[in-house]
């Protein structure tokens, strides 16, 4: 017996024309097969309807949007690390074209001689501040460990704006929640 198309509208669940209808119900009466894959349907569709649907588990909501907030926040680190990087590639290309473009101009010898003289000069200037330092160390032996005790300081109080400087940049350019 040929079962098409009547095998289609039990399995497809679609609204039948009357005349449709009538047809399936004649062939349901005249064939056992598919009357079975009739009831087996029913019984799946019975099934489905009666189980209740999933929940999702409790602190779902919650949890999906702290993980959103958080790849929000790492997107937009992200972006704001590519645009510090663009901007220091953009500074650099800058500058090599100012430097190729004068390059033709500077005279290399002078400012050879020039950073020479500047190294030299920086040289002197620290023998200096050593014989400075080594003439106060001999007549007021007590006055090092002081100029010491204060040069760390200062060092460390610098060193504290600079990372106070840092961490408020980075927390600027933090999303506000």
């Amino acid at each position: 017996m040929n079962h098409q198309p009547f095998e289609t509208w039990i399995i497809a669940d679609d609204p039948l024309q009357l005349e449709d209808q009538e047809k399936l119900k004649e062939h349901l009466q005249a064939c056992e097969d598919c009357r079975r894959l009739s009831l087996g349907m029913e019984g799946i569709q019975q099934t489905f309807s009666a189980a209740p649907s999933p929940a999702p588990a409790p602190g779902f909501t919650q949890r999906w949007h702290e993980r959103l907030a958080l790849h929000r926040q790492a997107r937009q680190h992200r972006r704001m690390w590519i645009l510090t990087l663009a901007m220091f590639g953009l500074a650099s290309l800058i500058s090599l074209g100012i430097l190729l473009l004068q390059l033709g101009q500077i005279n290399w010898f002078y400012e050879i001689s020039q950073f020479i003289a500047n190294v030299s000069r920086f040289a002197a200037r620290v023998n200096q501040i050593w014989v400075i330092f080594r003439s106060i160390n001999e007549t007021l032996p007590i006055l090092a460990p002081i100029m010491v005790v204060f040069g760390v300081g200062i060092s460390s109080a610098v060193i504290a704006l600079i990372v106070t400087w840092f961490s408020s940049m980075v927390q600027l350019y933090q999303p506000v929640n």
